[in-house]
């Protein structure tokens, strides 16, 4: 059985098979400021689940655009860190340069993780953001896609219980966060030790 936590919106399925949130244009919550590599970001939590015991599929899908010029837009799925009132953690979460096409893994404080072909995507123009993580055991393993492009990203370690909420945003320089038209999050258990990569 899957649990799941979002506090201010409900999943639109609980299956035994998937746990769905959707949502347009709203996030549950104000935005949090994170420093990492001396960057200062500003995300905001859209929506949060548990991670289960068993081995599953999270999936984060985003579609949005930015707002200025040089603007860049931060996706991730990040650890909460209930000791300090759910702070953002440990996770999985990266900066995408929509101008050069340049994914840099933030959380981590990695670098640079790859570039995207489909640049340049001038101001306004859309961007589909989809992460998936296969989480076994301890690990999560995972990939982003950038308007249909594959990305490997670093795979990191989390707690089977512990709380994963998805976030957008971007760095605060750059006077204004992205807009989101539509994001998806989906939890789906894996059957046995399958590892679907498709």
């Amino acid at each position: 059985m899957i649990t799941y936590r979002s506090p201010s919106q409900r999943p639109v399925s609980n299956s035994p098979v998937e746990v769905r949130w959707r949502d347009r244009s709203r996030a549950s919550g104000a935005a949090r400021l994170l420093v990492r590599g001396g960057v200062l970001l500003a995300v905001q939590r859209w929506h949060g689940c548990r991670l289960p015991e068993a081995p599953a599929q999270v999936r984060w899908r985003v579609a949005g655009r930015t707002t200025e010029f040089g603007q860049k837009i931060l996706v991730g799925l990040v650890a909460e860190d209930e000791g300090s009132g759910g702070r953002a953690g440990c996770g999985l979460g990266v900066l995408i340069d929509p101008e050069t096409g340049r994914v840099d893994d933030v959380m981590g404080e990695g670098g640079v993780v790859g570039y995207v072909e489909s640049a340049p995507q001038g101001v306004g123009s859309a961007v589909e953001l989809e992460v998936e993580a296969w989480l076994y055991g301890r690990t999560l393993i995972s990939r982003l896609r950038v308007n249909g492009e594959a990305v490997a990203l670093p795979a990191v370690l989390v707690r089977p219980g512990q709380g994963l909420m998805a976030v957008v945003g971007g760095e605060i320089g750059s006077g204004s966060l992205p807009v989101v038209e539509h994001s998806e999050l989906v939890l789906r258990p894996l059957a046995g030790d399958r590892l679907a990569h498709g």
